[in-house]
């Protein structure tokens, strides 16, 4: 097998295995080096290490895109792992002033007018509880995309898939898109995908300019396959009122949840986590997420805010137990 980078990582493992350096005594030498030439250093020799037993767990002629995902993966979590302060962070909210918001909300529902049927149960879980709600129309992926929207707000890449189904009319998108009999192309499937998911992104970030616009102090947003908890108010409010002033976005549920302890009852600090179907979001946090991380981005919506809060730039915190959850429902995405 004739790889170049193979053969450079073998030749560092070989220095290891000539010096009879075991497992232990690497991990001892990364912890001294961290102390004295910074934590920065320790793991970028932890990833190369890592990206070594990576690169030779697999043939270098079938490394296939999956795996081009984990290294970037790998990287992101060591540093929500070693390179934040969490703890301090989460000092500096307990020892602050805490927000303090109006018992009386409106919730936001944001639903394709073309699927309204899909949020039958999330509006019944709120009119069960007499909550005010509204609905905020989502961008359709599959109409034509607004140019300037696109170059705003898409990366190259995006824009790239999106422009494969420019010039097809909206019938035969949503033919391609829905119907199984089909059978789509990969390219047109990736296209597909890549529209409808940044008609999701376009709706969060148009959701959070209204926040912006209104002067609003709070924005709760659910999906259309969400429904909120039994007391959802009550609680809701209970939890708003223990948060620091200076709060971002609380989740009232999520994916892959990155848990910190707790702040108060009810509170648990956030160090990240997927999925955007039910969170609230202050207005510092949507001018925050719309002056910079939503420009030219290739992430869904879900990473932006996943991003942003490992970046430091959004004080974020989970809602433990939640206070919504999905109902099963046919992904609108075109997965």
């Amino acid at each position: 097998m004739n790889c170049p980078l193979l053969a450079r990582l073998t030749r560092v493992l070989s220095r290891f295995h000539r010096s009879g350096t075991d497992s232990t005594r690497v991990v001892c030498t990364l912890r001294s080096r961290a102390r004295t030439r910074g934590v920065y250093e320790c793991l970028s020799r932890a990833t190369s290490i890592a990206i070594l037993f990576l690169t030779l767990s697999v043939s270098c002629g079938t490394f296939s895109k999956s795996w081009t995902r984990v290294i970037p993966r790998a990287r992101r979590e060591l540093r929500r792992n070693f390179l934040r302060d969490w703890k301090r962070t989460l000092e500096d909210g307990r020892d602050g002033e805490n927000f303090h918001t109006s018992k009386e909300f409106e919730v936001r529902i944001i639903s394709l007018r073309r699927g309204r049927e899909r949020s039958l149960e999330s509006a019944r879980s709120l009119d069960e509880q007499g909550i005010t709600w509204s609905y905020h129309d989502a961008v359709d992926g599959l109409d034509e995309l607004d140019v300037k929207s696109l170059n705003k707000y898409a990366g190259r890449k995006k824009r790239t898939r999106v422009d494969a189904t420019r010039h097809i009319p909206r019938s035969t998108l949503v033919q391609r898109a829905y119907d199984d009999t089909k059978r789509p192309s990969h390219a047109m499937r990736q296209s597909l995908h890549e529209r409808l998911r940044f008609g999701c992104y376009l709706s969060h970030v148009s959701l959070w300019r209204r926040v912006i616009r209104a002067e609003a102090p709070l924005a709760i947003v659910l999906e259309d396959d969400a429904v909120v908890s039994s007391k959802f108010a009550r609680a809701l409010v209970s939890r708003l009122d223990k948060l620091p002033i200076d709060w971002d976005v609380l989740f009232l549920n999520g994916c892959f949840k990155k848990f910190g302890p707790a702040l108060a009852d009810g509170i648990r600090q956030s160090r990240g986590g997927l999925c955007t179907y039910s969170y609230v979001i202050s207005a510092k946090g949507a001018f925050t997420l719309m002056r910079r991380a939503t420009l030219r981005s290739e992430k869904p919506i879900d990473h932006v805010l996943d991003g942003e809060i490992l970046a430091g730039r959004l004080l974020a915190f989970h809602a433990d137990p939640p206070l919504a959850r999905t109902v099963p429902k046919t992904s609108t995405l075109a997965y």
